[in-house]
């Protein structure tokens, strides 16, 4: 603002806030909701079709971010053959399917800005590759997350005298969430 002494121009007052501190808080606040919303999406996901398969839909995205990976490092040593970028786009595709199927949204999400990227045209340099690697990665880290929530729903517990698995558990665990929803 500028401050005027009757009516003539004086000094100009600058004020500035650090919001450093603030924006760290809204940033990890961010990150835990994404989280939380990611495994409540697992949860729902595996009571829609089971575990069984949607063990065979994590063990089929291993399978596809391995070879996509292998694939990958291949072009970065060779010039953009065709026939494996078309491979590539297929693997996603498919993959991103298999995700909309399972109503895993980030997951598809995810795969889709793989895809999104293939499509930029042009030459395909170490960015373009840095940045579908990038996405590759992301992809695995939501399957690894993914897993290890299906192990941890799988693992046995000591119940009133017996060992149930907490997939049992699984719509109490949903309700209980839906309840905490519905309270914010």
């Amino acid at each position: 603002k500028r401050i005027g002494e009757c009516g003539r121009e004086g000094e100009i007052l600058v004020k500035i806030t650090d919001i450093t501190r603030e924006a760290k808080i809204q940033y990890l606040l961010r990150e835990n909701e994404s989280k939380s919303a990611s495994e409540s999406e697992v949860m729902l996901s595996m009571l829609h079709v089971g575990p069984a398969l949607f063990e065979d839909f994590l063990n089929s995205a291993e399978l596809v971010t391995v070879e996509v990976r292998e694939m990958l490092a291949c072009l970065e040593h060779q010039s953009a053959a065709v026939d494996t970028m078309d491979r590539i786009g297929e693997e996603i595709h498919s993959l991103k399917g298999n995700a909309a199927l399972l109503n895993l949204h980030s997951f598809e999400q995810t795969a889709g800005r793989f895809e999104d990227i293939m499509m930029l045209g042009g030459p395909l340099d170490s960015e373009i590759i840095g940045l579908l690697t990038r996405e590759l990665n992301m992809l695995e880290e939501k399957r690894i997350a993914m897993h290890d929530l299906l192990q941890r729903m799988r693992a046995f517990e000591y119940v009133e005298g017996e060992y149930q698995s907490a997939l049992l558990a699984l719509p109490a665990v949903v309700s209980g969430l839906a309840e905490k929803i519905a309270q914010r």
